[in-house]
Order: structure tokens, then sequence, then C-alpha cells
């Protein structure tokens, strides 16, 4: 198998994405994998995913690479970059970006404060509308 620069194999790095570790395949992908710069986008990394994804044309890197974009909040280039793709997750993403709101039903703390208050952000999204089920009197 073919090693990755860090003793990675590519095996391990495609199982790795395959069970959704986007945060082990960004630190462990190589430079020359695109799973690697899919990842970074899927943790937030958007710009260096865009920029690395680029370099790939297969439908795959498109996906994640309009993926970033949606993440990134441009949704102009996220659309186009999924306009051609025909697989079932591309054209349900695109008709997600396509909606005015994404009306999500959500489980999340209770609390309203520190850095694992997703709530407080998501209210300031006019994409999303979030209802959360929890003990506070809000939800």
């Amino acid at each position: 198998m073919r090693e990755q620069s860090d003793g990675a194999t590519a095996a391990a790095i495609a199982d790795l994405f395959a069970c959704g570790n986007y945060t082990a395949v960004a630190m462990q992908g190589g430079r020359d994998e695109w799973r690697t710069y899919a990842a970074l986008g899927l943790i937030g990394r958007t710009e260096a995913a865009i920029q690395g994804l680029h370099r790939w044309t297969h439908p795959e890197a498109r996906f994640y690479s309009a993926v970033a974009s949606w993440i990134g909040g441009d949704d102009a280039a996220a659309a186009g970059g999924l306009e051609g793709l025909s697989a079932p997750h591309a054209q349900n993403l695109l008709a997600l970006i396509h909606q005015p709101r994404i009306h999500v039903l959500a489980q999340l703390p209770w609390f309203r404060s520190g850095p694992q208050d997703l709530l407080r952000g998501a209210a300031r999204d006019d994409k999303f509308s979030v209802r959360n089920v929890s003990f506070h009197p809000e939800d």
C-alpha cells in the first residue's frame, strides 16, 4: 500500500473518511489525497479545502468542493458546483440550497452561553429555522 507522508496508508485514510472521522483524515491525510481536503472542508477549513480540491475533477472531489463552498457561505458557488452532478446526495444538497429557508429539528444542549452554544449562532443565520428540543424554557 502507498504511504502518506506521515505514515498513514491511503487505504487507512479512505476507511477513516468512510467512517466519518474527518478530523483524523484532516490531520493524517497527505497533500496528494483528495479526502484530506474534503475533510478540511467538513470541519470548517473551507478555503484550504476549496483550493486543494480544485486539483481533482472527479465527481466526489467536485461534490466536496461544493459542500465546502456552502459551509463557507457561498451558496452560488456551491450550487454551481452541484449543478452537473447526478448523485442523489448532490441533488439533495442542491435542493436544500435552493430553499429559501431550511427547517431543522435539533436536540442540542439547553445552555445559551460558551463555545458549546450553537443555538445563538444558528438564530443569526436566516437560512435556517432551528427548533430545539431541550429543557430550556424557550425550547
